[in-house]
């Protein structure tokens, strides 16, 4: 009796996260310059990086912006 109770939820559990691993949200950082994708599964799926919109002499720029742009994606 459990097993099959478990197992459907278990299988309920793996088509809601196929469901959100198909919703995508994009977050952006420094006006554009880095731009994170991710999934409603809490998933990065890409981060692309406009390099002319960065000063990469300037590396704690880069990364707070990448950290921002991800923890908004997260949100």
């Amino acid at each position: 009796m459990f097993g099959d109770m478990f197992g459907d939820l278990e299988k309920k559990q793996q088509e809601m996260r196929s469901k959100l691993s198909e919703i995508r949200v994009e977050a952006e950082a420094g006006e554009g310059a880095v731009k994170v994708v991710a999934n409603a599964n809490r998933e990065i799926v890409n981060i692309s990086i406009n390099k002319d919109a960065l000063d990469w002499d300037d590396v704690e720029q880069v990364e707070d912006f990448v950290t921002v742009a991800v923890n908004r994606a997260l949100e």
